[in-house]
């Protein structure tokens, strides 16, 4: 057997463990959130956010060269 033709038969079999492995992953960690032993993060509600951060942004001033404009 061609030595290519051996790395790409490894390369496939390891394709097929990874997409398995992948699979079974997810099955297992989706598991855990509908039992309720892993509680998904949740954003804090808006009343906890401060209006220092809710502020807004200055976005900076280019004086640069405008190169790409004749």
């Amino acid at each position: 057997m061609d030595p290519l033709e051996r790395v790409m038969r490894v390369m496939t079999h390891v394709n097929i463990g990874a997409a398995l492995g992948l699979v079974v992953w997810l099955a297992w960690s989706g598991a855990q959130v509908v039992t309720g032993q892993i509680a998904p993060a949740r954003l804090a509600p808006p009343a906890s956010v401060s209006p220092v951060d809710m502020a807004p942004v200055v976005a900076p001033v280019c004086r640069c060269e405008r190169r790409w404009q004749a």
